[in-house]
């Protein structure tokens, strides 16, 4: 019998489908590349996303935010994510927090989520720094976003440790305080 993760089965097996179904990531930023994680992570099945996002839909998000429509302008981007998410996979546990992280507001937050994957898709350089620090603390898998913007060739980024990154000046800025920090 079909159902929403058939093909995807096909491709990774049952047991995959079963780990991706127990899997927690949180999901720190709904906007650009957040949105895109989001709908991965939602079409992917995985069982439990947090989000965390203190902003609200602008006009402006309209032509690079996924989740963003002319009904949402104004509205909190955690909800609209969250019901573009439970539109598309009635099953996924969703969490949200109507928040602009930082550890000084925060302490403690991130081990607080309870979560196996985090993905860092903000763009403030002190709380990402912080993310990937608790993170590293705390033997949680993070994948730390760094600048997309305005580029044109999208098939030239890559996945890849920090201290491979080029190019890109917050990722230069992210290497230099990290080393500071003995990561």
């Amino acid at each position: 019998m079909e159902y929403m993760l058939t093909r995807l089965e096909w491709l990774v097996g049952p047991d995959k489908i079963q780990t991706l179904k127990n899997t927690s990531v949180a999901l720190f930023g709904v906007g650009g590349v957040g949105g895109g994680a989001l709908e991965a992570l939602v079409r992917a099945g995985v069982g439990r996303i947090v989000l965390i996002d203190g902003d609200s839909i602008a006009p402006s998000n309209l032509n690079r935010q996924m989740i963003t429509t002319h009904d949402t302008i104004g509205e909190r981007k955690v909800e609209v994510a969250k019901a573009r998410a439970l539109s598309i996979n009635p099953d996924v546990v969703i969490d949200t927090h109507d928040i602009m992280y930082t550890e000084e507001s925060y302490p403690g937050f991130i081990q607080s989520l309870h979560v196996d994957f985090v993905i860092d898709a903000i763009d403030m350089v002190t709380a990402k720094l912080n993310i990937i620090e608790v993170c590293q603390r705390e033997s949680i898998p993070v994948i730390s976003c760094m600048g997309g913007g305005n580029r044109f060739y999208p098939e030239k980024l890559m996945i890849a440790d920090i201290n491979k990154s080029h190019t890109c000046p917050l990722a230069r800025v992210m290497r230099r305080e990290l080393k500071k920090r003995g990561i």
